[in-house]
């Protein structure tokens, strides 16, 4: 795995336990959740993206670095709806007037951790 690509995956890692530990909070930090979701997944998109050498802009739209993707990664190319919700969920909570609940934290975090399990087998990464 080349340098890059392996900082982009421990950046995502990073941001894939902070996730879980936000969940684990008493009581469970949603937003928190949410937004680490949202983090580790742009992170994972990037370092496939980065392991195949294709330039990406300094964007946190998971839906433009899809783009940027193989379409033959045909499991990511199906979570287009999903990035897209997790995207604009990740901006929501940063800001007064919007808290996520249980069921928006759940779903965030499935979605990061699908997106996680694809990008790792991409990579050549044991699950983990």
């Amino acid at each position: 795995m080349k340098p890059s690509s392996r900082e982009w995956v421990d950046k995502a890692e990073e941001d894939y336990r902070l996730m879980d530990a936000a969940g684990g909070l008493d009581p469970p930090a949603y937003d928190g959740l949410c937004f680490h979701a949202q983090q580790a997944a742009e992170k994972y998109l990037k370092a496939v993206l980065a392991e195949r050498v294709t330039r990406f802009p300094k964007v946190h739209d998971l839906t433009r670095l899809l783009d940027l993707i193989d379409p033959a990664i045909n499991e990511l190319t199906v979570m287009r709806a999903d990035l897209d919700a997790l995207s604009r969920l990740s901006v929501q909570v940063r800001y007064p007037g919007f808290s996520a609940d249980s069921a928006k934290a759940e779903e965030a975090g499935r979605i990061a951790a699908t997106v996680r399990r694809i990008c790792r087998r991409e990579l050549g990464l044991e699950e983990g």
